[in-house]
C-alpha cells in the first residue's frame, strides 16, 4: 500500500487552515486525505470516507510526495489564454524578418517548432507547431517564397562574378522573370496588394504589373 512520510506539525497546521479557507472543494479533499494518511488511516478507508477511488488517493500521494502541498492544488479552470490568429500572424511576420542568430540560436534557419517556442515565450500561450504551419501561408512565407529564393541563389552562383551592381540586379530580374513563367496558380489577395503598392509608390508599379 502506498504511504506518505510523516508531515511536520507546522505544515499540518497550515494544511488545516487551507482546508477551512479554500473555496476549492477538490483541493480541500486532497489535503484531508493527506492528513488522514498521516494519522495512520489506510488508503481504502480514506477513499471510502471521502467517496473517491483508491487510484485517486494513490495519485494524490504521488503529487504530494513530488511537490508537497503545492502539488495538490487544482489547475486553473477553463481554457488557457488564446490570442486572436491575426495577432499570431503579425508576430510571425516580425519573427521571420530576423535570423535565427538574432535570438541566440545556433541554427541558420527557422523551423515551425522553434517559431512556436518563441511565440509561446513572448505571449505566454501554448501554441503548437502545427498551428504555426497553418498560419505561414497568411504571411507569405511558404514553399513558394523559398522556391523563388532558391532560383535567385542558383542564378547568382551560376554567374559568380559581377562587374557592377546593375549586373546583379539584371541577373536577379531575369531569374524572377524566368521563374514567373512557371507560376500557374492565381495570386491570392492581389487586388489588396496592388492597392497597397499604389498607395506606397504612386504610379511607379504601372509599368511592372
Amino acid at each position: 500500500m502506498p504511504s506518505i512520510a510523516p508531515i511536520p506539525r507546522d505544515e499540518r497546521r497550515l494544511m488545516q487552515k487551507a482546508i477551512h479557507k479554500t473555496h476549492d472543494k477538490n483541493y480541500a479533499c486532497r489535503l484531508t486525505a493527506m492528513l488522514m494518511l498521516h494519522r495512520g488511516d489506510r488508503v481504502s478507508d480514506v477513499a471510502r470516507t471521502l467517496c473517491c477511488a483508491r487510484s485517486s488517493v494513490g495519485r494524490w500521494i504521488n503529487w504530494f510526495t513530488l511537490s508537497g502541498v503545492a502539488g495538490l492544488k487544482s489547475l486553473p479552470a477553463g481554457r488557457t489564454r488564446r490570442w486572436p490568429f491575426e495577432h499570431i500572424c503579425t508576430l510571425l511576420r516580425e519573427l521571420v524578418k530576423h535570423t535565427h542568430g538574432d535570438f541566440g540560436y545556433q541554427r541558420s534557419r527557422w523551423s515551425t517548432e522553434r517559431l512556436a517556442i518563441k511565440i509561446n515565450e513572448i505571449t505566454g500561450c501554448q501554441l503548437h507547431a502545427g498551428t504555426v504551419r497553418r498560419g505561414l501561408p497568411s504571411v507569405y512565407t511558404t514553399n513558394a517564397i523559398g522556391s523563388l529564393n532558391s532560383v535567385i541563389r542558383h542564378a547568382i552562383k551560376k554567374h559568380k562574378v559581377f562587374p557592377t551592381d546593375d549586373s546583379v540586379k539584371k541577373v536577379v530580374w531575369l531569374a524572377i522573370q524566368a521563374a514567373s513563367q512557371k507560376w500557374t496558380m492565381p495570386l491570392r489577395d492581389w487586388r489588396m496588394a496592388m492597392s497597397r503598392f499604389i498607395i506606397e509608390f504612386g504610379n511607379r508599379p504601372d509599368g511592372h504589373f
